[in-house]
């Protein structure tokens, strides 16, 4: 049953398991394989190169997740993929932190395992959470997820890595627990139009996600770097603009359209470049230059997942188009790094970054218009389609009747032979079928030709 919340439109028992087991499944990759503090603690414990096991996690899954994405288009087994995932993520931690040396094979099944957790969560998220209270229950579970990073890379940088490693596993197995009461309880609002060729909205959503985080490999490699004199700093500020820009979207998400956040999102990302440039080096720009970039990208980044759950909510398929959201994510996250490696090789490698920054601010913004268009037109039709389809049910058996041989474009007096009926009765009857589907006639109704 559904009830009023003051958080939410519209609130199932699903939301608070579908934010808690992605939340803290997010919180796990951010702390340890997407480039983590546990990373970078077992890697100077190993005395290796931070640089490539990273990029394995990424970059594999990529190549999996095109193969997924055009075979494996039907929702199955979804609860099954989170908790094999975890499982399989969970036994890589516990491997790797006993002093195994194969990193690179482990990293790579943990990067198949999070893609397949995040497409299997994403068909929960679709269905169960309703349209209006997506963007805030990817919110929450963004925030949480950074919130659980922010707190292991404390618990690092203070000396308490083995405390730290422990919190991980606690994490997954939170995860774990969360995922095992998710349910297939669909939202009040869930319907969708499988018939429409959605490719070109799948490529709209898959470009402005890789254009959109391409700056966050590029800032990771290049430009974080250059606060290293600043660490602490670093540490203790870096992720709390990120978190507090997405927390006042979800706040005021009622108000503002998705149009205007990606554009303040876009000028964000934009106005860091020109702050980099302006203050340099020094700890007033690390500041300023932190809060607008992670401002920028955290607005950025739930938006453009709040879409993707949108598209899926409004044509299913949301396997389909998560697979192909994450390579888009991935592949801008793998390109950034390795040009933030590169660029770290030149002189000029701050100018490369900014003329790469606002190119795909630039390009970002011709994309966006045409996605919203193409969705909100798109709302309104499959909303007014849902009416129509809850008017149907308030038809009585014999009402049902008569509208189906209607619309399978019989005539009056064929109608009334095939259900033994005065035409009289029939006329009384279309008159009722009329009324309560708002239509003028039978020329309004969907007939099949």
């Amino acid at each position: 049953m559904l009830v009023k919340s003051k958080i939410f439109n519209d609130y199932n028992k699903n939301y608070i398991f579908i934010i808690l087991s992605y939340g803290f499944f997010l919180g796990w990759m951010l702390s340890f394989p997407y480039n983590g503090p546990i990373y970078e603690y077992l890697a100077q414990g190993y005395n290796f190169s931070g640089e490539y096991y990273p990029l394995a996690y990424i970059g594999v899954p990529i190549v999996f997740l095109v193969f997924f994405g055009y075979v494996n288009s039907k929702e199955k087994f979804p609860k099954r993929l989170l908790i094999y995932s975890i499982v399989v993520s969970l036994g890589g931690n516990l491997v790797l932190f006993f002093g195994v040396t194969y990193w690179y094979v482990i990293f790579t099944f943990m990067g198949i395992a999070s893609v397949l957790f995040v497409v299997g969560w994403s068909y929960f998220y679709t269905i169960s959470v309703s349209y209006k209270d997506k963007i805030k229950v990817m919110g929450l579970t963004i925030i949480l997820g950074n919130t659980v990073e922010y707190l292991i890379n404390l618990l690092v940088k203070m000396g308490l890595q083995i405390y730290a490693l422990n919190t991980l596993i606690v994490v997954l197995a939170i995860s774990l627990i969360s995922a095992s009461f998710l349910d297939f309880q669909k939202s009040y609002d869930y319907a969708y139009d499988t018939s429409k060729d959605i490719r070109k909205l799948i490529f709209f959503v898959c470009a402005i996600l890789f254009l959109i985080n391409l700056n966050d490999g590029l800032s990771q490699k290049l430009i974080e770097p250059f606060f290293k004199n600043i660490e602490f700093n670093l540490l203790f500020y870096r992720r709390i603009p990120y978190i507090m820009g997405i927390m006042v979207m979800v706040v005021f998400s009622d108000k503002i359209s998705h149009t205007y956040s990606f554009y303040i999102a876009l000028f964000l990302i934009g106005m860091a470049n020109v702050v980099f440039m302006v203050l340099g080096v020094t700890e007033v720009g690390f500041y300023v230059n932190e809060t607008i970039l992670q401002s920028g990208l955290g607005i950025g980044d739930l938006f453009a997942w709040t879409i993707v759950g949108h598209v899926g909510h409004l044509y299913g398929r949301p396997y389909k188009i998560t697979s192909f959201a994450l390579i888009a994510l991935l592949t801008s996250v793998f390109i950034g790094r390795v040009l933030g490696i590169i660029f770290l090789n030149y002189s000029e490698g701050g100018i490369y970054t900014i003329a790469v920054s606002y190119t795909t601010v630039f390009l970002t913004m011709l994309l966006i218009p045409k996605l919203i268009e193409t969705i909100d037109r798109d709302v309104v039709k499959i909303k007014e389609k849902n009416k129509f389809e809850s008017r149907i049910k308030s038809l009585t058996d014999r009402e049902f009747q008569i509208y189906e041989l209607l619309t399978k474009g019989k005539k009056n007096h064929e109608i009334a032979e095939d259900l033994f009926i005065s035409d009289n009765t029939l006329k009384t009857h279309l008159r009722n079928i009329y009324k309560k589907l708002n239509v003028a006639g039978k020329k309004e109704l969907p007939i099949e030709r």
